[in-house]
Order: C-alpha cells, then structure tokens, then sequence
C-alpha cells in the first residue's frame, strides 16, 4: 500500500505543473479582450479584411498552445481566418506587398489582412506589460514615429505626439484651402478673412502650448518631439492643403 501511495504521489506530484494552467488561461483570455478592443479601434483598417497575422516573436509570457488558442478564439469571434507570421515571413509569401517598389519602396500594404504584434514582459513584482499594435499600411506620422525617428524606449509617446500633432495642424491649414472649390489661395488671398485668421492662430497656439508646455503635455501625455520629427509633422499637415490646391489647378486648367 505505501508503495501504491508513494506511486499515486508522484503521479499526482509530475501532474501539478499542468494544473497551473488557471492562471495562464486567465492571461490569454485578457490578450484576447485586448485584441477585440483594438479590432474595434481604427476601424477603418478593418475594411475587407480576411486574414489576421499574429507576430509572437516578443511575447513571452504565452507557450505556442497558449497562443494558438489565442488566434483560434479571436478567429472565431470575429469570422476571419488566423494564423502566425512575422512581417518579413508575409512579405516572403506576398501578403504583404509594395504595390510601387521603382517609386515608393518603402511603402507596403498588406491588402486582404491585418497583422497584430504582441509584445509584453512578466516585471520583477510579478506583473504583467504588454502592448498590442495593429499594421496594415505605413500610416505616415505613426509609422514614423514608431520605427524611424524616436528613441525606441519613447516610441509609443513619440508616436501618438507625432499623429496628435499631424491630425490637429492638419485640419488648421485645410481651413485655409476649403475656402473655395476653384480659386487658389493666392487668388483668395490669405489675410482676406481675418475672423478665420484669427481662429487659425488661437488654434495654432493652443495646439503648440499642449506640445511644448510641461503640464499641458503631462495631462495630454505627449513628448517632446526632435527638429526632425516637427518637420515631419509639418510636412504631413501640408500635404492636404497641397493636394488640394493641386487638384483646384487641374479643374481650372480643364475649363
């Protein structure tokens, strides 16, 4: 009987490590509300989308039956296949193409699918960091501040600050070009509606005092951006009022 016992006991004992898993299944249960929440962000990048690629390649804290049940549930909750791949593997198997590569070689897409990356880092107290992040195309200021320009222990503060920065200069300079389907601004003229001008600098300081005041940008949580990085910023936030008055050219010169 002991020896019977003593058998049952190690069993039991090689077992226990399985009977863990509890607390991991809590874990990839939280990636995947995760995961559905940042579905939903951006929707717009969810357009015909099919295939949803997961990159693992800095997720350490979930073994590959962890993450394959990750995929497998999100798949199913959303009706899109899944499957595992880093971006240099889709771009291997044209996935993920660069439709112009003579002209724009930087510039790729991946047209039928999304790829999410996960990443994350179990801290000394035992708690858990990750961060999620979904790719479809460059998308400009936050591919740029992502990988290129920012100190990567700031890449995710440089990001948000340079698409923050972009999207608000952005829609003050278009004000300038909507003024008129036709005429250009020069034709208009740019001091001929001073109330707009007006509103454009209140605009304009308000946004600069968010990006270069301490506790503005505390309570907005942005950083502070490099001489590089504004004039990538500024660059970005013409580019409308530039396509537009470019387009305004084109239907004059057609009449």
């Amino acid at each position: 009987m002991n020896i019977i016992a003593l058998f049952m006991t190690l069993i039991l004992g090689l077992s226990l490590p399985a009977e863990a898993a509890p607390p991991m299944e809590g874990l990839t249960e939280m990636y995947a509300d995760a995961c559905l929440e940042l579905w939903e962000r951006d929707s717009g990048l969810n357009q015909k989308v099919e295939l949803l690629a997961f990159d693992f390649t800095d997720c350490n804290t979930l073994d590959q039956i962890q993450q394959q049940l990750l995929m497998e549930s999100i798949g199913e909750q959303l009706d899109l296949e899944v499957r595992e791949g880093t971006f240099e593997q889709l771009f291997e198997e044209g996935l993920i193409v660069c439709p112009d590569p003579e002209n724009q070689p930087h510039w790729c897409e991946f047209p039928t699918g999304l790829l999410i990356s996960l990443e994350d880092a179990r801290q000394e107290d035992g708690s858990i960091t990750f961060t999620l992040g979904k790719w479809r195309t460059p998308l400009g200021a936050y591919w740029l501040g992502e990988y290129v320009l920012s100190d990567p222990a700031l890449a995710d503060a440089t990001a948000n600050t340079m698409a923050f920065a972009t999207l608000t200069f952005c829609q003050l300079f278009h004000a300038f070009d909507v003024r008129s389907e036709r005429q250009s601004i020069a034709h208009i003229g740019l001091t001929s509606n001073p109330a707009m001008n007006k509103a454009f600098l209140v605009g304009m300081a308000l946004q600069l005092a968010v990006l270069l005041t301490p506790p503005l940008m505390s309570v907005f949580k942005v950083c502070a951006l490099n001489a590089v990085e504004w004039l990538v910023v500024l660059g970005l936030s013409l580019t409308p009022l530039i396509v537009c008055e470019m387009e305004k050219a084109i239907r004059r010169a057609k009449r």
